[in-house]
């Protein structure tokens, strides 16, 4: 994201980018646990495709204390409702990114919701459908609803195209991941609703920001899986994007009536 690298991300790349028996037993940030520990790899046998021996502790490259909870998941008290229907929402084609650093590519399609008999469903829960764990930096996923345009304009159907993180005005956001994230499920009485109405078809735009911190080329194809229900929960929940331009002290959010809950 810009900036100076962390003592950790120094250590990274004078090991070429990879995580190393050296690297692994380095204390990079000087708080008293080596990096595997803080990592999930205390043994330091971790290697590409295979899951670590256990959760992150703590971050390689800040001095900090462990974490005291670190299976904490959103996911851990979820339990499936018995109706529900899937959307698995991935690019269409292969993306490649040259040796540069920074890609942002998106991608509008139309997605068939002719399956979705109800006018309304609830968003319960999000997935990522990762292809390149080593490429891929964030993802977002925007439904528009039929007759709404995406802020960079009709491009449906035109496969994946360089766009720049933009700010969607105009579709809804309803599924994101970055870098460390899993799986986000609901509490069990609040779900993200998606009004279909009825609609055969809508459009789906997905924006990836893709961070090649190897500097060679590289492709990918992730996508995300979404899980509705048509069994409506008594809370609905909403995005909003926070955008921090200057140093700010304080900040408060106030509920716009007594239905609103925060």
């Amino acid at each position: 994201g810009g900036g100076d690298r962390n003592p950790f991300g120094v250590d990274f790349a004078a090991e070429g980018h990879a995580w190393t028996k050296a690297l692994c037993e380095m204390d990079s940030d000087g708080d008293g646990r080596s990096n595997g520990i803080e990592l999930g790899d205390p043994e330091c046998v971790w290697v590409v495709g295979v899951d670590p021996a256990g959760p992150a502790l703590s971050h390689p490259g800040i001095e900090d204390e462990p974490i005291e909870n670190p299976n904490l998941s959103t996911c851990v008290d979820y339990v499936e409702p018995e109706e529900i229907e899937i959307m698995d929402v991935s690019f269409t084609q292969v993306n490649t990114v040259d040796e540069s650093q920074t890609h942002y590519i998106c991608e509008q399609y139309e997605y068939d919701v002719s399956s979705l008999t109800e006018d309304v469903y609830h968003l319960v829960k999000t997935e990522i459908l990762l292809d390149n764990p080593a490429l891929l930096h964030h993802a977002f996923v925007y439904i528009c609803p039929e007759g709404t345009m995406s802020t960079d304009g009709d491009r449906v159907g035109e496969g994946s195209y360089s766009c720049y993180g933009s700010t969607e005005n105009s579709c809804r956001r309803v599924g994101g991941w970055a870098v460390g994230g899993t799986g986000f499920c609901y509490p069990q009485q609040v779900g993200d609703e998606l009004i279909i109405g009825g609609a055969e078809k809508l459009v789906v735009k997905l924006e990836a920001h893709y961070d090649n911190a190897l500097g060679q080329p590289q492709s990918d194809q992730s996508g995300m899986k979404l899980t509705l229900t048509p069994n409506l929960r008594p809370l609905v929940s909403n995005t909003v994007l926070l955008v921090m331009c200057t140093p700010v002290n304080d900040f408060v959010i106030l509920p716009l009536s007594e239905d609103h809950v925060l």
